[in-house]
């Protein structure tokens, strides 16, 4: 909870009850004391939020589930604010995100919070200075803020996901099918899945890998996983961009017929799924290429 929550809680409740700083505080601590945690300068120790719950006629519990559900909605919208960002590519908004919320005290208070800011500060720094060593430093270290045993959490996995693109990216192949092979193999130990997305996104970042390092039928193999995947758990996040990737792969064998194949299904799906700019590349690269019906 954040130190200005909670003095914000003190105060509308002493004003309620109609004590002044003065009333509030006697015997339990200063009246400056009071006039500090109301502005949110200081958090009370515990036996002291104790003390004062009790004056102020509620349970301490008050203070927790009133700031707590505050947090949970604000941390939820920082979420949310920072992935629409990188969904538009606007890496630029990450980065005033994440400079703003390393000053909000949330960031030293709230371990998985911090561990997302300082995750995606390492993406953007990516993105936005093409400092590769930097970026996987600022990702490794939010990894390490939570890594304790031999098995990655479903968060971990994600984090290094997007440490594994800054290797694609920095055509660092060779490190990437290591990390997102053992990414992989992690995820398949993981007792609970919670999005099923992160899998997918990790068969087709493999793919790519692969097919940059000029091992075709191996990202074959792994792109027809990813479908199979996405097929058993209902989704069709990434559904066209494997089968084109597959159609890239034999493309890339010289195996026209076979890549065509491949390329009207993927063509498919992104018009069943509106994802104009993928259909429009298709055609253009591909299909009219070959004078064929779309």
């Amino acid at each position: 909870m954040t130190f200005a929550t909670l003095g914000i809680e003190i105060k509308n409740l002493r004003k309620f009850r109609g004590f002044s700083q003065k009333e509030l505080s006697r015997g339990i601590c200063s009246q400056a004391q009071i006039s500090k945690i109301e502005k949110g300068d200081v958090y009370p120790l515990a036996p002291t939020l104790y003390e004062l719950s009790n004056r102020l006629g509620v349970d301490i519990n008050y203070f927790f589930e009133r700031t707590l559900v505050e947090r949970i909605d604000y941390v939820q919208e920082v979420y949310l604010q920072v992935r629409n960002a990188i969904k538009e590519y606007d890496y630029q908004r990450v980065e005033e995100i994440v400079r703003t919320e390393q000053r909000n005290p949330l960031y030293h208070q709230n371990l998985e919070f911090k561990q997302f800011i300082m995750w995606h500060n390492g993406i953007c720094h990516y993105h936005l200075y093409q400092e590769a060593q930097s970026a996987i430093a600022l990702i490794n270290e939010a990894f390490n803020l939570t890594f304790t045993d031999k098995y990655y959490s479903e968060r971990e996995i994600e984090i290094l996901n997007s440490k594994g693109i800054v290797f694609l990216l920095s055509e660092e192949h060779t490190l990437a099918i290591a990390l997102y092979t053992e990414l992989i193999e992690q995820h398949s130990k993981l007792k609970r899945v919670r999005d099923h997305t992160v899998k997918i996104r990790l068969y087709y970042n493999l793919a790519k890998a692969l097919s940059y390092h000029n091992d075709i039928q191996r990202s074959i193999s792994i792109c027809n996983k990813g479908i199979a995947y996405c097929i058993s758990t209902n989704s069709m996040y990434l559904f066209g961009q494997l089968y084109f990737q597959v159609g890239y792969n034999y493309h890339l064998k010289g195996a026209e017929k076979e890549s065509l194949q491949y390329f009207k299904k993927a063509h498919s799906i992104f018009d069943l799924q509106q994802q104009h700019e993928f259909k429009a590349h298709i055609e253009k690269e591909f299909l009219t290429k070959h004078s064929l019906s779309i």
